[in-house]
């Protein structure tokens, strides 16, 4: 086969998924052609995709190297870098593909973006505006913008420009969608949408729809059921695959900020608004009680999300870093991390308790949690169930935090017994940790 046949089958195998067979025919096109510019690129791409930024750079350094005009590398190399956090060299490859495609909206839009990782808000905004002003209907760019005028507190801008997530995500209820009607002798259903995180923070919001409707369903997502479902809020919880009930309307939870016209001085921040189940709370206690030791603080941790969120490789903590506070030995350390992570504590043993592999739902977590002083996590949905329940939560944020953690300050007004600890450079997260040792100290 000539090296033009290897980059395409390459290619091919790429856009079916089939990576490490893309990975090995694009080597073969390389070797038979060291000067291609496309097969150095194609090569990067594809490590991009197998979540190998580290490996993809210096092949998308080459395709550069090779034809300096090169677009898609640029792009390609943008995109690794940003996975490394390196937003600011990210943000110099995206510039310079606007400079090469200057009518090209997702060329600004990827750079606004990536500006906005690296906390360059005013000329995000720009590239954003830039992104719609080349095309208007464009939600991705209308949502990014939407977050980053939250993230600035301006509600105002924020909850409308954020409605677009509903055509980014293709929402189109066959039920009228409420827009703040009189609900009297009504029944509206209310969705979840998007994490965990999502519906826990904005639960806070049903019961007073409740308050306003005849009746109220939430539908929510199957392990947030047992603890929703005892909430005293008249909310009727729902978690099947389909409802045969009809309403006169329908709401997402967080379209509800924007109809109730929320603003920064007015976020209903009273907690707890959610509780234990008195029972499973006991279960842990006694539990806890024969396999933790039992010294002066009872912390539970978490320093890993979603492997497959989007915003993973800001969000997560190396648990090879993490477990430096593991460590303390004045804490006794509880861990409520799930998911293939949880295998990370294999190499500490002892040091910790270990529940969560039991943690079946989140009313099982919110039982456990009950028993602990303190709940040390990354922004995982641990975090809103912490702050739900009124519970002294420490959360580790990024250089970049999502929307609702805004920006410079160490209190949430979302959750009043939350305490931010921010970084204050991209991926330093020895600093944070730092500040938590420090803190751990005072307590």
């Amino acid at each position: 086969m000539t090296a033009e046949m290897h980059l395409q089958r390459g290619i091919e195998l790429a856009h079916k998924k089939a990576y490490q067979e893309a990975v090995d025919s694009l080597r073969l096109a390389i070797g038979l052609k060291p000067d291609d510019a496309e097969a150095y690129n194609s090569l990067g791409e594809v490590l991009n995709d197998m979540r190998r930024p580290a490996d993809a750079e210096p092949y998308l350094r080459r395709a550069i190297e090779l034809d300096p005009d090169y677009a898609a590398a640029h792009n390609n190399l943008g995109m690794a870098l940003t996975k490394l956090t390196r937003p600011d060299e990210a943000a110099a490859c995206f510039h310079r593909v606007t400079e090469l495609l200057p009518d090209e909206p997702v060329a600004y839009y990827n750079l606004g973006v990536v500006l906005k990782e690296a906390r360059r808000l005013a000329e995000a905004e720009g590239c954003l505006h830039r992104a719609l002003k080349l095309n208007p209907d464009y939600p991705a760019a209308e949502f990014a913008l939407g977050t980053l005028y939250l993230l600035l507190g301006q509600f105002d801008k924020g909850w409308k420009t954020y409605e677009s997530r509903h055509k980014l995500l293709g929402f189109n209820p066959d039920i009228h969608l409420w827009q703040g009607e009189d609900l009297r002798g009504r029944k509206i259903l209310l969705f979840q949408e998007q994490g965990f995180g999502d519906t826990l923070q904005f639960f806070r919001f049903a019961p007073r729809i409740a308050a306003l409707a005849d009746s109220t369903t939430l539908w929510v997502q199957k392990p947030l059921y047992r603890l929703l479902a005892a909430s005293e809020h008249n909310v009727k919880i729902h978690a099947g695959d389909d409802i045969k009930e009809e309403f006169d309307f329908v709401a997402t939870l967080l379209s509800l900020p924007r109809i109730f016209n929320i603003s920064t001085a007015a976020i209903p921040g009273t907690v707890p608004y959610l509780q234990p189940d008195r029972e499973i709370a006991a279960r842990w206690q006694k539990t806890l009680q024969k396999t933790a030791d039992n010294k002066r603080v009872r912390a539970g941790v978490v320093w890993a999300g979603n492997p497959h969120h989007n915003n993973d490789h800001n969000r997560s903590i190396p648990f090879q870093l993490f477990q430096q506070l593991l460590s303390i030995n004045t804490i006794s350390w509880i861990s409520l991390q799930t998911g293939p992570q949880a295998g990370d504590l294999a190499s500490c043993s002892g040091q910790v308790t270990d529940c969560g592999c039991t943690l079946s739902d989140f009313a099982e977590t919110a039982g456990l949690i009950a028993n602990l002083d303190l709940v040390i996590t990354v922004d995982t949905s641990v975090a809103h169930l912490a702050g739900a329940l009124g519970k002294k939560t420490w959360l580790l944020l990024p250089f970049m935090p999502d929307w609702r953690w805004q920006l410079d300050r160490e209190d949430c007004p979302w959750y009043p017994t939350m305490r931010l600890f921010r970084q204050s450079r991209p991926g330093n997260w020895q600093e944070v940790l730092d500040r938590v040792k420090q803190a751990l100290n005072d307590l």
